[in-house]
């Protein structure tokens, strides 16, 4: 009697030790999710075969000191999915969630509303803007003068648009003088602009981009808004796209399984761009909120960019 309470006192000990390690991922759905998708996916693998591993073995593995006591990814992480920033923010800000990837522009705001709770901690995605076109011929930041370029939201593929435009001297204004920004809520209405030939130009990302090039077959891209980027403020120069986030008290406070965490996520984000078609499967299979259809093309075309960056 008194050894079957030792043993399950070092269970519940062990159980609970690992049950406190454990960092709560928030999986925002869409092109965000995909850097997880590998990470998720060998999460929930590992997680089949602990369901289906007796207790005993479990006893035997704390008892057995030579036994390698390495955690394995599923007991390291647990995910909640999120359909809207502000669902996961309010999540993040309440400590329920430790870690998640967001765009910069939705983390700068996190940040400073989190009052130093939440900090950035690493890069995942650089831009991949390009303004697409009908038109034929070479496209310049002068040959738009005159037109209205469509941009969703006015975030940071807006504000990146314009400071390239004022560095190429073109004025942002209505008529013949200058380019007309046109602002619309969602890359999903600019793709419905440009196939209904409202719009001429529309400055889209992943996943809108790879849409238009499967529904439009004279659809071209004018304007590779990162290459016109490095050639104004250096070669090499690069924009995060999207941001890993964490709490602060999880990177300060722990900082073993800190990083920990951010070597894991490196290897899910590199295999992420390694096997596009791979991590469209597990987005599909798992509802990622990724559009099935172009999922592993929109994947292929996004410019994976993971490095860390000093806490601020």
């Amino acid at each position: 009697m008194k050894k079957t309470f030792c043993l399950l006192f070092i269970f519940s000990v062990f159980f609970a030790e690992n049950l406190r390690a454990k960092i709560n991922i928030g999986i925002l759905k869409g092109m965000d999710s995909i850097p997880f998708a590998f990470l998720y996916s060998d999460a929930q693998e590992n997680q089949k075969k602990l369901e289906n591993t007796e207790v005993s073995d479990v006893s035997e593995e704390v008892n057995d000191s030579s036994e390698d006591q390495s955690v394995q990814p599923e007991e390291k992480y647990s995910f909640s999915f999120f359909e809207t920033p502000l669902e996961l923010f309010s999540k993040m800000k309440a400590g329920y969630i430790d870690a998640s990837i967001i765009s910069s522009e939705s983390a700068e705001k996190l940040v400073k509303k989190s009052n130093g709770q939440v900090c950035v901690c690493a890069s995942v995605t650089s831009i991949d803007f390009k303004i697409v076109t009908r038109r034929k011929g070479n496209i310049s930041f002068s040959d738009l003068i005159g037109n209205k370029v469509y941009v969703a939201g006015e975030g940071l593929a807006h504000s990146v648009f314009r400071a390239l435009l004022a560095k190429n001297s073109v004025p942002v204004e209505e008529g013949s003088a200058g380019v007309e920004i046109v602002v619309k809520e969602s890359q999903a209405e600019l793709v419905t602009e440009f196939l209904s030939k409202n719009a001429d130009y529309v400055l889209v990302s992943e996943p809108a981009l790879s849409d238009i090039f499967n529904r439009s077959k004279n659809a071209r891209v004018a304007i590779d808004i990162q290459e016109q980027y490095e050639t104004v403020f250096g070669y090499g120069k690069k924009l995060p796209r999207s941001v890993l986030v964490v709490r602060r008290d999880l990177a300060e406070g722990s900082p073993k399984e800190f990083k920990n965490f951010l070597a894991d996520v490196e290897f899910s984000v590199q295999r992420a761009s390694r096997k596009p078609r791979g991590a469209a499967g597990i987005a599909a299979k798992n509802d990622f909120g990724v559009n099935k259809r172009i999922s592993a093309q929109a994947i292929a075309g996004t410019k994976f960019n993971f490095y860390t960056m000093p806490l601020d």
